[in-house]
């Protein structure tokens, strides 16, 4: 294993559950932001988008999904500390 790897791989052992929870939300919204413009210009060049807006629909479920995920936890974290 590279050492990159290895340290990857502790830091994300030491993440909790929450702060794990938190940074997929950021990463698939970045995604998500990411994949609109390129989807449109597609668009405007002619080429068909159903595919990909298909998924993105997919991608945007699944965001939601991440963020509902990610109140409960934050939910539940505040019930605990109380």
């Amino acid at each position: 294993m590279k050492a990159g790897y290895n340290l990857a791989v502790v830091m994300l052992e030491k993440e909790s559950t929450l702060e794990q929870a938190v940074r997929h939300v950021a990463e698939a919204k970045r995604f998500v932001a990411e994949q609109r413009p390129r989807i449109e210009k597609l668009k405007a060049s002619g080429i068909s988008t159903l595919d990909a807006e298909q998924t993105l629909d997919v991608f945007a479920t699944t965001l939601k999904l991440l963020e509902d995920h990610e109140q409960y936890l934050r939910k539940h974290a505040l019930k605990n500390t109380n």
